[in-house]
């Protein structure tokens, strides 16, 4: 008996260790949970200042998307701007008739859609703004005959990377019709002969009373005839001229007319050239000399 006490004695205390051990390994145990837990803590109040800053900027952000949605819905300007595959981000109401557009019609290509103006190759325009960040600017019509100045920016972000662009439609047709009677009356008043030239094909688009009177041939006998028809220039002489006005030089000549008469005119001939759109044009001012004048 005395044997087996001791035996069962030793067996308690190797239980007894065993669980001295293991409560050892739990407080360890637990204090690693503690550790944990104020871990835990540390990054819930971190987390919950990151998500404060979200919301604070989400909030910021939402009401400056609110300010440009309320500053393009009140703007009376066509805008329409694309990114960098010319998809549609943003589009003003005003931009929606001319251009065809729903409000649904985000994110689609610019190229599905067929705008009431007259621009060939606009998707062409868009991406060489895009590439050479060289701003285009070009007078177009719409269908119901305004005339538009449409100018092509490129996008910028915040940090100055160029993601897309932004294209803009101005009404000039009450301005531009002011600058045209303006011009009109000029033309028509003016006391050297106009002639408005076609450059690449030398026909006359436009005469002024005066170099009607001066060479003896109505305006409906000079518009649409060749500046040869009427022993003016040559076909070699417009075609040098266009090129040294194109090369930004001015052409002058003193020469002599024929009339349709057959009398001689002593002139002095100015030309420079301009462009109506897609139009290459050369004006010619022909001066009278004195003694013709008189």
């Amino acid at each position: 008996m005395i044997e087996e006490q001791e035996a069962t004695t030793e067996e308690l205390k190797s239980a007894n260790e065993e669980i001295q051990s293991s409560n050892e390994e739990l407080q360890s145990t637990n204090e690693e949970l503690l550790t944990a837990k104020e871990e835990l803590q540390s990054t819930n109040e971190e987390l919950t200042t990151v998500n404060e800053e979200m919301q604070g900027r989400n909030a910021e952000l939402a009401q400056v998307n609110n300010d440009l949605t309320n500053l393009l819905s009140s703007v009376n300007i066509p805008i329409v701007m694309v990114d960098t595959n010319l998809r549609l981000r943003r589009f003003t109401p005003h931009a929606e008739r001319i251009f065809n557009l729903l409000p649904a019609d985000a994110g689609r290509p610019i190229s599905d859609f067929r705008p009431k103006i007259d621009v060939p190759d606009l998707p062409c325009l868009l991406t060489d703004v895009i590439d050479h960040l060289i701003i285009q600017e070009r007078e177009v019509q719409d269908k119901d005959g305004r005339t538009y100045s449409m100018w092509i920016r490129p996008y910028r972000t915040a940090d100055n990377k160029i993601d897309g662009a932004v294209l803009t439609l101005f009404d000039i047709t009450d301005r531009k019709s002011i600058t045209d009677a303006r011009y009109r009356r000029l033309f028509e008043a003016s006391r050297d002969g106009i002639l408005i030239v076609e450059a690449r094909t030398g026909t006359v688009m436009d005469a002024n009373p005066f170099i009607t009177a001066l060479l003896g041939y109505s305006r409906a006998e000079l518009v649409g005839a060749h500046l040869w028809d009427a022993s003016i220039l040559t076909a070699s002489d417009v075609q040098a001229i266009a090129a040294t006005v194109a090369a930004g030089q001015t052409w002058r000549r003193a020469t002599t007319l024929t009339s349709r008469t057959g009398e001689s005119v002593e002139v002095e001939i100015n030309s420079n050239s301009y462009a109506e759109g897609e139009t290459h044009l050369l004006q010619f001012n022909i001066r009278p000399k004195a003694s013709s004048r008189a």
